[in-house]
């Protein structure tokens, strides 16, 4: 006689209580084989584990990756200009790409030596500054 299923199964079950919560069971079915093969039932050991907080805490990893972005890798960009080409060649400021590939927002200002190059005659505000 043969058992109805060779292989152990586990499945996940999402059960609603009267208090009308959602918990998780994990239900672990493996088959056992008879010792008297005259025997004519099969049998099967089913055991339930409650896996409620372990799918609540995959259900928020999984929300926490999905609104992580992070940047990896080399990324091919202009030695003249600045720009970075990304992932359908197309080539963006340094802003839009890191906008779309991060939570990054940009803000500009000019640097003390930028503003020394380009606005020289306002240039002595900077060295009067403490």
């Amino acid at each position: 006689m043969t058992a109805p299923f060779k292989d152990s199964y586990t499945y996940d079950i999402s059960v609603q209580t009267v208090h009308n919560e959602q918990r998780w069971f994990r239900l672990e079915l493996t088959p056992l084989i008879q010792a008297d093969p005259s025997l004519l039932s099969d049998l099967a050991l089913i055991a339930h584990t409650d896996v409620t907080e372990q799918k609540q805490t995959e259900r928020q990893l999984k929300k926490a990756l999905s609104e992580v972005r992070t940047l990896r890798g080399l990324l091919p960009i202009c030695a003249v200009c600045k720009q970075i080409k990304d992932e359908q060649d197309s080539w963006n400021s340094v802003e839009s790409y890191l906008e779309k590939h991060t939570h990054a927002e940009f803000t500009h200002d000019i640097c003390p030596d930028c503003i020394r190059r380009l606005y020289p005659k306002y240039s002595n505000i900077l060295d009067k500054r403490p």
